[in-house]
């Protein structure tokens, strides 16, 4: 029986960087990136989603790398708002999929 060589590629035109799907996909391959360098950083407890503590921490340091030569303060309110806004399901927790869409708003 033959068999298909798996090192020889069906000859398959180039992603075309200005077609829409590709643009898609690559950026939905940065947001997929940046969300697993956030739960790999703040999500210390391994449960699969990040709690308010961990968010605040985020937060906090995000804002910080933001203006490095400011102190940083996160009025409690103010936080409250932004988690309310990723929370979409109001269970006190984000998962990456909210933080996926969150993102979304700020990455072209």
């Amino acid at each position: 029986m033959i068999q298909d060589d798996p090192d020889e590629k069906e000859d398959q035109p180039e992603p075309n960087p200005n077609d829409a799907k590709y643009r898609d996909s690559e950026r939905v391959k940065r947001i997929n990136a940046i969300i697993d360098e956030i739960w790999a950083k703040y999500d210390t407890d391994d449960n699969g989603y990040l709690d308010k503590a961990e968010t605040y921490k985020l937060a906090l340091e995000t804002a910080g790398a933001l203006n490095p030569d400011q102190p940083v303060e996160l009025q409690q309110q103010v936080f409250d708002a932004v988690f309310a806004q990723i929370d979409k399901d109001n269970s006190g927790q984000i998962v990456k999929v909210e933080m996926a869409h969150f993102i979304k708003k700020f990455i072209p």
